[in-house]
């Protein structure tokens, strides 16, 4: 069922997931949470940027860009950018 099954196996997964990130259950929820946000205004900037051009001109690329400076400093992402990179997926 789904991506993980549900149960025990759920929760491997999620417990495996937290270790990787060495973070605690609600800091990865705040940070999913915050990371979420951002990006549902840069959606809507964008949108709205699309209709009127003269608005938020560079917010979607600025608000990108620096995510993924942020994010790029979790060790677990870092470590999979570089993985993509060397298989010239990025």
């Amino acid at each position: 069922m789904g991506m993980y099954g549900v149960g025990g196996n759920m929760y491997k997964k999620i417990k495996e997931h937290l270790e990787e990130t060495d973070w605690g259950y609600w800091k990865h929820l705040t940070h999913s949470i915050h990371q979420s946000n951002k990006l549902i205004a840069c959606a809507v900037k964008s949108y709205i940027h699309g209709i009127f051009p003269c608005w938020y001109k560079a917010d979607g690329p600025i608000t990108i860009a620096k995510m993924y400076h942020q994010i790029n400093k979790i060790h677990h992402i870092h470590k999979e950018i570089k993985a993509m990179k060397k298989r010239g997926e990025l």
